[in-house]
């Protein structure tokens, strides 16, 4: 008889810690798992929300944004501004981010690349390639916006800040923008030309600034139409002088 209740005793107490065991386990993250990865300091901050690949998706609106970090914060600030502000431009608030647009006519979708072309101790700047097209549409739109940032001034530069107060410097641009396009377009679009260069601010609204001068670029149906592209003129600082 103890024998008997000797061996239904280990029987419990083997069950018993058996249980236990596995409780504990359960309740022991793997080492593999999001909650048991360390954050650190060092860990990069993504320019942009960083989308996630999905297959499957109910959306007919996607975003995809080609943008990296540069080494200047306050640069990196900027333009994230500058992507939302496209972004609602376009109302595309609520649309899918994805690495990759799925090919369908039936899809809205919006596309951003970030393109450096100067970086230096004056000044960063930045070119935004934007696509765009609702669905059903004969092709898409193109866009492009700039980013002038000067390093020393911490703010965005306008024209008004590369020229001296007293100049006229839309005029300027205007009289020099009109002689470079009608170089290299064909007369049947001089009305355009002349009507998309008026001495104007918004007219030369997107313009880079490099080394050699200013670049003054114009969107589809500014100077020309669709057909011709987005037109981008470099007007040397030698044209520019004494203004």
């Amino acid at each position: 008889m103890t024998k008997k209740l000797l061996i239904v005793g280990i029987s419990f107490l083997i069950i018993i810690a058996t249980s236990l065991f596995f409780y504990l386990n359960s309740k022991t993250p793997a080492i593999n798992s999001p909650q048991n990865q360390p954050i650190t300091a060092e860990s990069p901050s993504p320019l942009v929300e960083s989308p996630i690949p999905q297959e499957n998706i109910s959306s007919k609106s996607f975003v995809k944004i080609t943008c990296s970090d540069t080494t200047k914060p306050e640069v990196n600030k900027i333009i994230k501004e500058k992507i939302a502000q496209i972004i609602t431009n376009e109302g595309m608030q609520d649309a899918t981010k994805v690495i990759e647009i799925p090919q369908s006519p039936d899809n809205n979708w919006l596309e951003i690349s970030c393109v450096p072309v100067r970086s230096d101790s004056l000044i960063s700047v930045l070119k935004f390639n934007i696509s765009s097209y609702g669905a059903g549409a004969a092709h898409p739109n193109q866009d492009t916006k700039t980013l002038n940032y000067s390093i020393n001034d911490q703010k965005e530069l306008g024209l008004k800040d590369l020229f001296k107060p007293d100049s006229d410097y839309l005029k300027l641009l205007s009289q020099l923008s009109r002689t470079h396009l009608k170089e290299r377009l064909d007369e049947t679009f001089f009305q355009m030309i002349d009507e998309g260069t008026l001495p104007k601010e918004a007219n030369f609204s997107n313009f880079l600034v490099e080394k050699g001068g200013l670049m003054v670029i114009f969107n589809p149906y500014q100077v020309a139409p669709y057909s011709e592209g987005i037109q981008e003129i470099l007007i040397k600082s030698a044209e520019m002088k004494p203004d």
